[in-house]
């Protein structure tokens, strides 16, 4: 008597052997576990049936038809817009596995826009799926600059930026901060980027004002 496992997923490192399709058995006598039949084209990964047998020392049989699944793709993966993917992002094992990803699909990833798409991959006559989902999560990158004026004079929001970039373009960028002209010192003047998405940016600067003697 013996429990079968009929289906089993393994990485494509995996040997099959059929100890694996085993969960147990029962017998008074030494029992041998084998394949029917030897696996083959054991190069490629694609899905397929083992007969496996457990047979005791007098030759009485169990056996099963069971299932080896061969998994080489991430179910899913998520990249933020504006960043590169690589193949090697995409699979289990990246050394390895790379390879089963034709280059034309990275470079389509690397240059279409935020939505969800389905990876294919195919190893012998499988094919493997895995979603890839690109999104916008990331705020402007915003660059400031000091500003230092005399006392009395004024100085522009447009004053203080330096730069500020998105790769699904900047909407605006506000100042935060009504600037004060009228006293000495330093003042803490604060800004914020919002992107086409929403995704928000705050950024710290200084704003100097000084007498003249």
């Amino acid at each position: 008597e013996a429990t079968f496992i009929p289906q089993l997923t393994k990485l494509t490192d995996y040997v099959p052997a059929a100890e694996d399709f085993v969960e147990s058995y029962s017998d008074l006598s030494k029992v041998t576990i084998s394949f029917a039949t030897p696996p083959k084209n054991v190069e490629d990964f694609g899905d397929r049936y083992l007969t496996v047998m457990v047979t005791d020392e007098y030759g009485n049989v169990t056996e099963q038809r069971c299932q080896l699944f061969y998994q080489w793709l991430k179910e899913s993966y998520e990249m933020e817009y504006g960043t590169q993917v690589t193949a090697e992002d995409l699979v289990l094992r990246p050394e390895a596995d790379a390879a089963l990803i034709d280059p034309a699909i990275i470079t389509a990833l690397n240059t279409i826009n935020i939505g969800t798409y389905t990876v294919r991959s195919t190893s012998g006559d499988t094919t493997r799926t895995c979603t890839v989902t690109i999104a916008d999560t990331t705020g402007p990158v915003l660059e400031l600059q000091t500003v230092s004026v005399f006392l009395g004079k004024t100085a522009k929001a447009e004053d203080f930026i330096v730069s500020a970039t998105d790769p699904s373009g900047v909407k605006e960028v506000r100042m935060l901060t009504e600037l004060d002209f009228q006293n000495k010192g330093v003042q803490t003047v604060v800004f914020e980027a919002e992107d086409i998405h929403g995704n928000i940016t705050t950024a710290e600067t200084e704003f100097i004002v000084f007498s003249e003697h």
